[in-house]
C-alpha cells in the first residue's frame, strides 16, 4: 500500500501503474478515494489439452478417490486434435491415473475445452454440467471427476 501511496505522491513522473492480480484482488477496498483508480478486469490466458492421456496421467491424484480402482470411461470431442477425439477409460489406482483408449460406452462425455478447465480447477464438475458441456451418465464417474479435479483458485502470471 506504501508504494501505491510513494506513486500517488509522485504523480507528475507516474503516468500510469499496473497491477496484475487473482480476479478476487481488493484494491478498491484500499485506496482513499477509489473514483480516482481506474480498474479493468481482462481475460486471462486460455488452457488447453493437447494431449489427453498424457495429462492425465502425469498428475499425481490424493487419495480423495477412496477407491483402490475407481474407474469410468471417458468420452472426449476435439475438432482439433483427432488423437485427443475418443474414447478413453480412465482408472485411478495408489495416487495414479491411466488413460487408455477404448471402445466401452462412456459413463460421461465432454469437449476438451470443459475437459481442461475441470483439469486445472477452473471449474468444479458441477461447474462444468451447468457452463461447460459434460454429461454425466454413472454416478462413479461423477464421484471418481470430482476426486481428480477439485476446483481451485486459478492464476497463471506467466505469458506463453
Amino acid at each position: 500500500m506504501n508504494l501505491l501511496r510513494f506513486l500517488a505522491d509522485h504523480d507528475s513522473q507516474v503516468e500510469a501503474v499496473t497491477l496484475r492480480g487473482p480476479p478476487d484482488t481488493r484494491l478498491l477496498d484500499e485506496v482513499e478515494d477509489p473514483a480516482m483508480v481506474t480498474c479493468e478486469v481482462k481475460p486471462g490466458p486460455m488452457v488447453r489439452l493437447v494431449d489427453v492421456p498424457a495429462a492425465v496421467t502425469a498428475l499425481d491424484y490424493p487419495d480423495r478417490t477412496n477407491a483402490a480402482s475407481a474407474a469410468f470411461v471417458l468420452s472426449v470431442s476435439d475438432p482439433l486434435a483427432e488423437w485427443n477425439d475418443r474414447t478413453f477409460r480412465i482408472a485411478v489406482a495408489d495416487g495414479r491415473a491411466t488413460c487408455e483408449p477404448t471402445d466401452a460406452d462412456p459413463d460421461a462425455e465432454v469437449g476438451v475445452s470443459t475437459l481442461s478447465q475441470l483439469f486445472v480447477g477452473y471449474h468444479s464438475v458441477a461447474d462444468a454440467e451447468t457452463l461447460g458441456d459434460l454429461e454425466l451418465r454413472d454416478s462413479t464417474a461423477r464421484e471418481t471427476l470430482e476426486a481428480m479435479f477439485p476446483p481451485t483458485d486459478v492464476f497463471l502470471r506467466e505469458g506463453f
